[in-house]
C-alpha cells in the first residue's frame, strides 16, 4: 500500500489515505497484483440484504454492526487453534461503545464457539493502517460486484475466499 501511495501519486495531491472508491479499475488492479505476491491472507465478508433486517436492528447502526460481524467472524473463531488478534477501523464503532462489540463476540466466542485461546481487539485508525487501507479496497471491490455486478476484479481474488456470506441466508437477493 506505501509503494501504491507513491505510485498513484497520493502524497503530491495531499490525500492521506488509499480508499478504494477513489481508485480507478487500473489502480484496483495494481494493488490486486501486488497481494497476489502475497499468500498469508484470506479474505471474509459478509454482504447483508438491508430490506429483510428486522427495522429495529437497522435504527441502531452499532447493534446491527456487531449482530453482522458475529455471524462473519463466528467460523473463523470457531475454526482457530491459535490466539487470534482482530484489527478494527475506528471509524467502524461509536467511540460511546467501542468495547461493546469486543464484549459481544468474547462472550460468544468462549460461552458458544468453544474458543480457548487469546481473542484481542484493537482499533486502529485507517489513515495510519495500510492493512485497514487494502481491506477498504477488496471491500469496494466486493460492493461493485453485488450492487453493479462489476465481477472482473472480484474473480481475481476469487481463490483468497475463505468465507462469504450472504445475510440473512435464505432470504438474501429475494
Amino acid at each position: 500500500m506505501k509503494r501504491c501511495y507513491v505510485t498513484f501519486g497520493l502524497k503530491s495531491q495531499n490525500i492521506i489515505e488509499i480508499k478504494g472508491s477513489r481508485l480507478d479499475f487500473q489502480q484496483k488492479q495494481k494493488i490486486l497484483n501486488l497481494l497476489d505476491n502475497k499468500d498469508d491472507f484470506t479474505i471474509s465478508y459478509i454482504v447483508v440484504d438491508k430490506n429483510h433486517l428486522i427495522p429495529t436492528i437497522v435504527k441502531d447502526k452499532n447493534i446491527c454492526y456487531n449482530y453482522l460481524v458475529n455471524f462473519l467472524l463466528k467460523p473463523i473463531i470457531k475454526g482457530a487453534s491459535e490466539n487470534i488478534d482482530i484489527i478494527l477501523d475506528n471509524h467502524t464503532v461509536k467511540v460511546g461503545s467501542i468495547h461493546s462489540l469486543q464484549d459481544y463476540i468474547r462472550i460468544k466466542a468462549y460461552t458458544e464457539w468453544g474458543f480457548q485461546k487469546e481473542l484481542s481487539f484493537k482499533h486502529m485508525n485507517s489513515e495510519e493502517c495500510k492493512n485497514i487501507q487494502a481491506i477498504d479496497v477488496i471491500a469496494n471491490i466486493v460492493w461493485q460486484k453485488y450492487n453493479y455486478k462489476v465481477d472482473h476484479l472480484y474473480n481475481f481474488l476469487e481463490r483468497y475466499f475463505l468465507y462469504r456470506i450472504k445475510f440473512p441466508f435464505n432470504k438474501f437477493g429475494s
